[in-house]
């Protein structure tokens, strides 16, 4: 469980810097280097522009994050 945990972690930080990248190509510089220190600004402006990125890609990055969310809790809970 904890290797799946690591793994959605690992897909929802590449597609991060995915989306930082596709923010600097399109000149959102403010908006990038906001989404370095707090990466929910790239995941909402991911959305916004799902024809810009991808619907895909912001769909496995969804997922991704959503799993190791759920995971992380109950990884979490179990080292108690």
């Amino acid at each position: 469980m904890t290797i799946l945990y690591w793994a959605a972690a690992a897909v929802a930080f590449v597609f991060w810097i995915m989306v930082l990248i596709q923010m600097f190509k399109d000149e959102k510089i403010l908006l990038g280097i906001l989404s370095i220190f707090c990466g929910i600004v790239a995941f909402i402006w991911g959305w916004m522009n799902v024809a810009k990125v991808g619907q895909k890609l912001m769909l496995i990055w969804t997922i991704a994050v959503v799993i190791s969310v759920a995971l992380g809790s109950t990884v979490m809970s179990s080292f108690r």
